[in-house]
């Protein structure tokens, strides 16, 4: 069939635009323009920090003697993980209400958060008012009043005390409170997309595990990086009293068979 010339303009059209597209191809892909900040430098992840960890083991230690004291009976503290993620799944983590502490260590700068979960903040509060600590039912989430605040303010007080005795071993900082919270929206310590050093603690009171946390933004161990990536602090020679206290009931308690014979001629 033939066909028209406005048909045969189309194919001839066509057929040039092919032709110039083989011979220039650069020409027909578009240019993707990507944005880059100069004010955003992106922080170089090394991976673990042993010096860190080993600084929040003796903390552990540390802070389970002070912790005890306050609550009147044996608790246990150990480090679970250490973990560099975004700060905003950091907070998404968080089941609120809860005690978020807003601190600094002189002379880094910056703020760091050290927070007690939900569940923990609800035990604490009830052993400080003089309960054992045990709930039937999960603790209701509701806000914390001034008086609760206060008394929860003297355990973070001594943690904080407690966090710059095991800091001082790797190097001598200074943990200052700054203020706390109970909704993780007002503490933006850093924007959402930075990266931190997220550390969970198992706090073991009456048998039972609770969380707690510490949260320092990554550049914020620019200082000390270099210790940090070092190793491990120096060896640790206090005494856990907790861990004393536990062994000599377990030796009291501990049953060792005798077995004599009278009579026997040597």
């Amino acid at each position: 069939m033939p066909q028209s010339k406005k048909e045969l303009n189309a194919i001839l059209k066509r057929i040039s635009v092919e032709q110039d597209k083989r011979l220039n191809p650069e020409e027909d892909e578009k240019t993707v323009v990507l944005p880059y900040e100069l004010g955003f430098q992106a922080p170089i992840i090394r991976g673990r920090m042993p010096g860190l960890e080993a600084v929040y083991d003796r903390f552990a230690r540390i802070y389970a003697q002070t912790f005890s004291h306050h609550v009147r009976r044996p608790v246990t503290m150990t480090r679970r993980a250490t973990e560099l993620v975004s700060f905003r799944d950091y907070l998404a983590a968080i089941s609120t209400p809860a005690s978020l502490t807003v601190f600094g260590m002189n002379p880094l700068h910056g703020h760091a958060l050290f927070v007690f979960e939900h569940h923990l903040v609800y035990i604490l509060i009830d052993m400080l008012f003089g309960g054992n600590g045990w709930f039937e039912n999960p603790p209701p989430k509701r806000e914390l009043t001034g008086i609760e605040i206060k008394m929860l303010s003297k355990v973070v007080h001594s943690a904080l005390e407690d966090l710059g005795k095991a800091w001082k071993r790797l190097t001598p900082l200074e943990p200052y409170f700054d203020r706390m919270e109970v909704n993780s929206k007002f503490t933006a310590i850093v924007p959402p997309d930075e990266v931190v050093a997220s550390t969970t603690f198992d706090v073991e009171i009456n048998r039972v595990p609770y969380t707690m946390s510490l949260c320092l933004p990554y550049s914020m161990l620019d200082p000390v990086r270099t210790q940090l990536e070092a190793g491990k602090t120096s060896y640790d020679e206090e005494v856990n009293a907790v861990n004393v206290s536990r062994l000599e009931e377990n030796l009291l308690n501990s049953k060792v068979g005798k077995r004599l014979t009278w009579g026997k001629p040597a």
